[in-house]
């Protein structure tokens, strides 16, 4: 005599292969041109080894300025701190720097990151001395060590741009070196700030 429970798994299970078989014929093909779409998003849009180079300055570090009105006068010098973030699962980096510019107090607020499409580090900085956005972009070195970024900049002093020039420099996994120059009317660069991080032990 048949066993009436192992007829009953025997159909169940049946009827669920036949399930699946139709809902794998149902499914549509893939649109290729949506799935180079989706690789290609997926290409751009990870972190890759610059962002990972970024995460080196993630942490506390004091700051020494120095900055220059007249090239030909001592500059002014002052302190200052600033803290280094990972933000947006490891695509930008974000730093707060908090100190003094002409012993007036001044804070700042930056984001740097990598375009993987562009090939370019892109840069943003905001500050107390003005209400507009500074943006620069460029390359590093193939070691890393040295980055520089261009852009022009809005200049009130004489209401109009400015071309910039920022390097920075990575003397040890503890030090790097932040140098501006701008353009001047003779097409001369002249170093206007130099900022020297030291990493907080």
């Amino acid at each position: 005599m048949r066993n009436p429970m192992l007829l009953a798994v025997f159909v169940l299970m049946l009827g669920m292969a036949v399930c699946a078989a139709a809902q794998e014929q149902e499914q549509p093909a893939v649109d290729p041109q949506m799935q180079a779409m989706m690789d290609a998003m997926e290409k751009f849009g990870i972190p890759g080894p610059e962002h990972q180079k970024l995460q080196d300055s993630v942490g506390a570090w004091t700051v020494e300025s120095k900055m220059w009105t007249d090239p030909s006068a001592p500059p002014h010098v002052s302190k200052g701190s600033a803290v280094f973030r990972m933000i947006l699962g490891g695509r930008y980096l974000q730093y707060d720097y908090d100190g003094k510019a002409e012993n007036m107090p001044f804070a700042g607020y930056g984001i740097t990151g990598y375009d993987r499409f562009n090939k370019k580090y892109r840069s943003l900085w905001m500050d107390t001395m003005g209400t507009g956005f500074y943006l620069t972009e460029g390359t590093c070195d193939a070691a890393g060590k040295v980055c520089t970024e261009t852009g022009v900049w809005d200049d009130p002093s004489s209401s109009g741009k400015i071309k910039v020039r920022n390097v920075s420099t990575h003397v040890t996994k503890d030090k790097f070196i932040m140098e501006m120059y701008t353009a001047q009317p003779d097409g001369k660069d002249v170093k206007t700030m130099e900022m020297t991080y030291t990493r907080k032990k």
